[in-house]
């Protein structure tokens, strides 16, 4: 004689409850799939786009309060001159560099640009070198 004691009863689904709380602490960080390596439904065109928003708008945007918060609370301290800063973390793509480059190239002197690296002035103003964050560049643009 079987007695049914509850009507109510449902079984775990561990293996959706997984997914479904991996999906929430995902969305929670907004980190994308691809970064967890999560390459379901993910094309080459979403997973770039997708790559590039995250290290926007979270990567980048937390080393910039980083750096404002340690500017604010150390760098003070010894001058108020310092500014603590970091490096962009996404690639800028060829194309754009080398306009940066052009523009840059154009708006300093041969003797502009020695004197940021603290060398004399060339004689007669011949010779092309060019500073770009802290890398030399030759007159073909290639780094020296």
């Amino acid at each position: 004689d079987l007695q049914v004691l509850s009507s109510g009863t449902k079984e775990f689904d561990l293996r959706n409850s997984k997914e479904d709380l991996r999906d929430q602490i995902r969305a929670a960080f907004k980190v994308p799939k691809v970064v967890l390596g999560d390459v379901e439904q993910v094309t080459l065109a979403n997973a770039e786009t997708s790559y590039q928003v995250f290290m926007r708008d979270v990567v980048d945007a937390a080393l910039s309060k980083i750096c404002r918060a340690l500017t604010r609370s150390l760098a003070s301290e010894w001058s108020s001159d310092i500014r603590i800063t970091h490096d962009n973390v996404i690639p800028e793509n060829e194309t754009h560099f080398i306009g940066r480059l052009d523009q840059v190239k154009q708006s300093l002197t041969i003797d502009e640009q020695r004197a940021l690296l603290a060398l004399p002035p060339l004689p007669n103003k011949s010779g092309n070198v060019f500073l770009i964050n802290g890398t030399l560049f030759d007159a073909s643009w290639r780094p020296i």
